[in-house]
This record gives structure tokens, sequence and C-alpha cells, in this order.
């Protein structure tokens, strides 16, 4: 599961002809560690904007009876797996790509597209913790765009 970000402000950006923005790695880093921050309130918050659908009693019987004997009863924390690859780049089950034009994140983790979309099937209510809202694309895109000008020579 993975989400591609092509951010209209950095788009507009790049289409004013200034071409050596294409190689602004550090600002797709910069847009990054913003997509990061709000992903981890999202788990911190269990829910950003919205709050997720709390745990069911069956759930809660079932991790209490598990092996994890650090178990969470935290929502979409029960081993911190997910968490840890949603919100760290590079560890396990992380995915990161930048281009010059756009910056793909996603987690190779098999549940996590159940928990992000729902799933009737297996009875599980959407808790979207992956899709940055409107507001947190723009500060992403601001980031960008100040990492640009701050490697311009002066």
């Amino acid at each position: 599961m993975n989400y591609t970000y092509h951010l209209e402000e950095v788009n507009k950006f790049l289409a004013t002809g200034k071409s050596t923005a294409r190689n602004n790695n550090r600002g797709w880093k910069a847009a990054l560690i913003i997509y990061y921050q709000f992903v981890q309130n999202a788990f911190h918050k269990e829910g950003d904007p919205d709050k997720w659908q709390a745990l069911k009693p069956d759930t809660i019987r079932r991790r209490r009876k598990g092996k994890n004997k650090n178990f969470s009863l935290k929502i979409l924390q029960d081993t911190g797996y997910l968490k840890k690859a949603a919100t760290t780049p590079n560890s396990p089950g992380s995915y990161t790509e930048i281009k010059p034009t756009q910056m793909t994140v996603g987690v190779t983790v098999k549940y996590a597209a159940p928990h992000q979309y729902g799933s009737a099937k297996q009875n599980i209510p959407a808790r979207p913790f992956f899709t940055a809202p409107e507001s947190v694309r723009k500060n992403m895109a601001t980031a960008w765009i100040q990492e640009f000008y701050r490697q311009l020579p002066t």
C-alpha cells in the first residue's frame, strides 16, 4: 500500500521555469519529515483528523489472552510493527521513493490496507492512518519550497 504525492504548490513552482528545482531531494526529505510527523500524530491520537472506531470487546480479550506479554490496547498498535513501518523511514515494512517531482511513501505490511480502507470480509472498520489531508500537503509543499531557496547560492 502506498501513496504518491505530487504537491500542487511544488508543481506550480516547477512550472515557473526554475529548472534547478527538479533536483531538490532535500526538499522532498523535508516534506517527508512533515508527513511522518502527521502519521505519528495520527497513531498517537488514534485518528487524525477523525478519531478511529474503538476496539471491539473481542479484540481486547484476544489481545489480553495472546502470546504478546507487552500487548497494547491502543488502536492499530498491538505489536507496534505497523506503526513503526508507517512512521519510521527505512524501518522494516517501510517504503519511500523520492523522484524529482514526486515522493512515494508506503508500507509493505500485509494487514495495512484492510486497516486503512476497512474490510467487510474481515470485519475491520476503516481507520485511515496514511493519507495526509490538504493542510498537511500544503505544509509539505512549503517545506519543499523553503528548502529549495536555502540551497540557492547567496
